[in-house]
């Protein structure tokens, strides 16, 4: 189970972030309809109310008119009508009643008043109502008679029903459009919106580095097994050849002093290669742990680079390579951990003579530069492709496609490198070109760069 996880992490982790992405989506919609619908819903109510407060407020203002004349009448006043009798035919009736030929022919002329709409007014007071409950929006209005069977117009009207106080009934339609709806719906989701994008944007983020993290886990796991497959190869090879030696010397029963001495010359040679391996991976988990010690001490860089050149002497006569090693006449003094630092030209000497196939050609250049001993080797080998160039310096990692049981290897070699290199507050750089060669430059600060207390300045 857990193989098949591992195995398909990434197809899982993108059908997590598309299920997120997609409630999201949901959610988004799903506000956006609920927006909609309560503004709608807002609309509705304020122009209704709108409407109901401007035909109060004709009818209030008919009702005054009509107290004030029933004042006059010989007895007074004995039942001041209301809103309700002003839209109903018996309050109508009983109002009316008391009114005589002059009184009738007054009324007919003020109802046909008040049944001309103030626009102005019904405005002000449907812009109030709307602010009121939440709607800052841009309208039109649209006013029509209406009879109950007068159809709205086409478009986002609201509408509302204004009954007009008189003799007979009176009806408008009020028609009230949102220019702006789309605007105030788009501010109120816009927040919700900008969370959901950024937080889809943060998924992606986080699905690509988790991918990354995968893809890188993975390469490091199979540069891990091809390290220990290649390194068990390598342990096998000088032990067998000991044990060869060992058996072959008690089967010769052989034990003259020329005849040991040929046999404990291959037990010493096997056994120092077997230090080597051994060596190195201890190194690199002191590298690991930063847990080098360093013995410090001035020496000339180009005497290291001498010492390395003479380590390698007969791996650079047996391949027939051609190295040159040119510096400047200053001595390029540094401070460093000596042995250390002749790894590293070791290292990477011997990564050129073994990546430039017959004859290499390989030159090593010493310079002082800005307070820097700067050597550059450089070989004209296989090269390394600009993809890879970036890896070389992972633990373990070897380039794709190198045999690596004819060409000996690792993938600790670069990383003890650039580990030691910047241990002395150094850098290293490498450029190449795939089928034409590679360049390693390493930048050590000059003794003149340290103070008394070892510290680079």
């Amino acid at each position: 189970m857990k193989h098949i996880l591992t195995k398909h992490s990434n197809v899982i982790l993108l059908i997590v972030m598309i299920g997120l992405i997609a409630l999201q989506m949901f959610w988004l919609i799903t506000s956006f309809k609920v927006y909609v619908k309560t503004f709608e819903q807002t609309a509705v109510n304020s122009v209704k109310d709108a409407g109901r407060e401007y035909t109060y407020f004709l009818a209030d203002d008919f009702i005054q008119k009509i107290d004030s004349v029933l004042s006059r009448k010989p007895g007074g006043i004995k039942n001041k009508c209301n809103v309700d009798e002003i839209y109903s035919m018996e309050g109508r009736r009983r109002i009316f009643g008391a009114f005589n030929h002059e009184d009738s022919i007054y009324f007919t002329l003020l109802s046909r008043n008040i049944s001309k709409i103030d626009t102005v007014r019904l405005i002000n007071l449907l812009n109030e109502v709307v602010l009121k409950n939440g709607i800052d929006s841009q309208f039109t209005i649209n006013l029509m008679d209406y009879n109950g069977t007068e159809k709205a117009k086409d478009g986002n009207y609201y509408q509302a029903i204004i009954a007009i106080p008189g003799l007979v009934d009176k009806y408008y339609l009020l028609q009230v459009n949102f220019t702006e709806m789309d605007t105030l719906i788009l501010k109120k989701t816009l927040p919700l919106f900008s969370l959901i994008i950024l937080f889809t944007g943060l998924l992606f983020f986080i699905y690509y580095r988790t991918l990354g993290i995968f893809k890188k886990q993975k390469t490091d796991l199979e540069s891990k097994n091809h390290f220990i497959n290649n390194m068990t190869h390598e342990l096998k090879t000088p032990i067998s050849a000991i044990q060869l030696a060992a058996d072959s010397l008690l089967i010769s029963n052989d034990f003259s002093a020329s005849n040991v001495k040929k046999y404990l010359s291959i037990v010493y040679s096997q056994g120092s290669k077997l230090n080597t391996l051994v060596q190195k991976v201890l190194d690199t988990a002191r590298a690991e742990r930063n847990e080098f010690e360093l013995t410090l001490e001035s020496i000339s860089i180009n005497e290291i680079i001498r010492q390395s050149i003479e380590k390698l002497k007969v791996k650079i006569e047996s391949a027939n390579a051609n190295l040159k090693f040119a510096t400047d006449s200053k001595g390029a003094t540094v401070l460093v951990d000596a042995f250390y630092m002749e790894s590293v030209f070791v290292n990477l000497i011997d990564n050129s003579i073994k990546y430039s196939g017959n004859k290499p050609d390989i030159e090593i250049q010493s310079i002082e530069q800005d307070g820097m001993a700067v050597v550059t080797i450089k070989d004209k080998g296989i090269g390394i492709s600009k993809e890879n160039q970036k890896k070389v310096f992972r633990k373990f990692f070897r380039v794709e496609g190198t045999d690596t049981h004819n060409i000996k290897g690792h993938g600790l070699g670069l990383t003890l490198v650039k580990e030691i290199v910047q241990l002395h507050n150094g850098n290293i750089k490498l450029r190449s070109k795939l089928n034409y060669g590679t360049s390693v430059e390493l930048k050590i600060p000059l003794l003149d760069e340290y103070d008394s207390s070892g510290r680079g300045r």
